[in-house]
Order: C-alpha cells, then sequence, then structure tokens
C-alpha cells in the first residue's frame, strides 16, 4: 500500500479523535454544504416558533405583568409540534447524507454534496425507520426504567443512555455504509458496540460533551457581547431590544451547531470503522482481496468494498451477564457519584464554618 493512501488499523483513542478532526479540517467546505442542504430549514423553522412565541410573551408581559401565561388551546401549538417532528425528520436525514460522506472521507474517497444526497436518494425509507423506531424503544426502554420492578429500576437507566448515545447513531452509519435495513442495522449496531462497552460509550459521550461545551461557550460570549451592546444602547430594559436578541441567539446556537455535527459524525463514522477492524479483520480481509500479485501492494479500501466485507452474525440480542452488570453500574453510577459529590460538599461547608468558629 501506498504511503499516502488511507488505512484501515486499530486505533487509540486519541488517533480516532485526531483523525475525526483531520478528516473534518481537510473537507470542512463539502461537509458544511451537506448539513447546512437540510438544516438550514430547521435552524429557520426553530427560529420562527422562537420568535413568535416569544414576541406572544412580550405581549402579555407589557400588557399585565401578573397575567397568567396561557401553555395550551391555541392553534399555534400544534402547529409548532408539527413543525418539531418535520424538523426532527430533516435533521435525520441531513444527519444520514453527513455520515455516508465522513465516512468515505475517512477512506479516502472523493465526496460531493451531490453524492451524498444520491446515497440518501436510495437508503431514506431506512433512515426514517430508524428514527421513529428510535423513538419507540427510547419510550419503552423509559417505561422498563420506571415500571419493572427492581430489574428495570436498577438497569432502565442505563440501557436507555447506551442505547440513545450509542446504538442509535451507529445504526445511522451502519445503514448508509452498508445499506442495511432498519432491523438488521440496530442488532448488528449493538453486536459491535457490546464488545467494548465502556470504551465506545466513553468516546461518544466525550464527542457529545466536547460539542456542547463548544456551543456553550461560544453561546456564553454572544450573548456577552449583546449585553454589552443593548445596554451602551439604552435597551436593556425594552421588551422590544429583548426579543430580536433573544431570536439571534437562538438562530447563532442552531447554526454553531451545524459546525459541531461533521465532527461528531467524523467521530462516530471512525468508531464504525475501528470496530469492524478490530472484531470483524475487515482491513486483512480487504488486504487480501485486492492485493496487487505483481507488486504486492494493496489498494486503498473503498467505501463498496468495506460495505461489501464480511461481517460477523449477530449474537443473542439480549443482554448476557457481564452486559447487565454494566447497565446496573451505568444506571447506578450517577446516583452514587451525585451522593458522593453533595457529601464531600456538605462536608467541606461543615468543615469551613467549624474553622471560622461559627
Amino acid at each position: 500500500m501506498t504511503p499516502a493512501s488511507p488505512t484501515l488499523r486499530p486505533l487509540t483513542m486519541s488517533q480516532l479523535l485526531d483523525k475525526s478532526v483531520r478528516v473534518f479540517r481537510a473537507h470542512f467546505w463539502t461537509l458544511l454544504g451537506i448539513v447546512a442542504i437540510l438544516q438550514i430549514p430547521v435552524v429557520i423553522i426553530n427560529a420562527f416558533f422562537a420568535g413568535r412565541s416569544l414576541f406572544d410573551l412580550v405581549g402579555i408581559l407589557a400588557f399585565d405583568p401578573f397575567q397568567p401565561i396561557p401553555t395550551s388551546g391555541s392553534g399555534i401549538n400544534s402547529l409548532g409540534t408539527l413543525a418539531s417532528l418535520i424538523t426532527a425528520l430533516l435533521a435525520q436525514l441531513g444527519n444520514a447524507a453527513l455520515c455516508w460522506a465522513v465516512a468515505a472521507a475517512l477512506l479516502g474517497d472523493r465526496i460531493s454534496i451531490g453524492s451524498a444526497y444520491s446515497q440518501l436518494r436510495a437508503r431514506w425509507p431506512s433512515v426514517v425507520g430508524l428514527w421513529f423506531l428510535t423513538t419507540v424503544i427510547s419510550i419503552a426502554l423509559g417505561i422498563w426504567w420506571i415500571i419493572a420492578c427492581f430489574i428495570g429500576w436498577f438497569t432502565g437507566l442505563g440501557m436507555l443512555i447506551f442505547f440513545n448515545f450509542v446504538i442509535s447513531p451507529l445504526a445511522l452509519v451502519i445503514i448508509m455504509v452498508e445499506g442495511r435495513t432498519v432491523w438488521d442495522a440496530l442488532p448488528r449496531a449493538w453486536n459491535l458496540a457490546r464488545q467494548r462497552f465502556w470504551w465506545v460509550l466513553f468516546l461518544v459521550i466525550f464527542l457529545s460533551v466536547f460539542g456542547q461545551a463548544l456551543i456553550a461557550g461560544l453561546q456564553a460570549v454572544l450573548i456577552s457581547g449583546l449585553g454589552v451592546f443593548l445596554v451602551d444602547q439604552g435597551l436593556s430594559g425594552d421588551f422590544a431590544g429583548f426579543v430580536p436578541a433573544a431570536v439571534l441567539i437562538n438562530v447563532a446556537t442552531l447554526l454553531l451547531g451545524l459546525l459541531i455535527l461533521p465532527v461528531y459524525w467524523t467521530g462516530m463514522s471512525a468508531l464504525y470503522l475501528d470496530l469492524r477492524v478490530r472484531f470483524e479483520g475487515t482491513d486483512l480481509a480487504l488486504q487480501l482481496a485486492h492485493v496487487d500479485v505483481e507488486t504486492a501492494e494493496t489498494s486503498a479500501p473503498t467505501m463498496a468494498q468495506v460495505a461489501a466485507a464480511p461481517r460477523a452474525a449477530v449474537r443473542r440480542v439480549m443482554p448476557q451477564g457481564g452486559e447487565w452488570m454494566s447497565f446496573l453500574a451505568l444506571t447506578v453510577g450517577p446516583f452514587v457519584l451525585l451522593v458522593l459529590v453533595y457529601g464531600v460538599l456538605v462536608a467541606l461547608a461543615f468543615f469551613l464554618v467549624s474553622v471560622a468558629g461559627f
């Protein structure tokens, strides 16, 4: 294989993140264009309803600050619910096109906005089906957590977290790369992720938290800057100045999210390829299948070759003994950590009070 050609090999977490950022930087404008086509309408719809709600609220408060704020019974609420469903669906379709593009870029394939949406055109029924089935399964896991006696109480939250953070996004990558149906993609995603349960979970949470932290930081800077501007213009107490500023912050936050999405989905696609290399020997299979007998060199793997490479059979879908313990730890762990943190804070407060002599 030539030195410049992309390779498939097991990666450490730092190498995987580094590779994701490199691909994002190399294809920045193409990835941004893929995201923008379906995500910009989402931003516009959300900005409209956010602005409408704020204007209604300002009108109520300006007329009577002590009047109860109505929360239901208006036609705008029904329209807002429909708009939320439409924006969620558009976001899912945009994420799917982005998945294919970043996976192809990771393998060194040429990508374009047209090719990404061409692949989506052939797979959109499975993408929409995944969106619907993910919602149903999330509700079912929530019911399992709340209602199921003992077992559900101690494992339900962990199952819900792992499904939404890991299984659902990984299944979207599988649909776009392998062309699987939603019924095949979800068990396959679980079969891949369960083999490195905690490593995969920590990586995905890091990708999510990193993006949200970056957005929150930039949002804080924007809010601070707008606050200074409103004070300088003498509009700090004026509702008329507050509404456009709030809408602007909402739109800016959504636009910042568009910049983070390619990094997140590049990381998820790199994770998918890494899991296939580790547990299915995809790198070795492709090297043996595409070796040049004269030069003993192998060509760089393409998206189609990766999709057609041998795949491991799906094991039993139900969690096994050790996996139940992982879900238990993931459910109970956050509460234990919260109790420990509060315990330390309370102990520190009593210590400071005793030292101060109060």
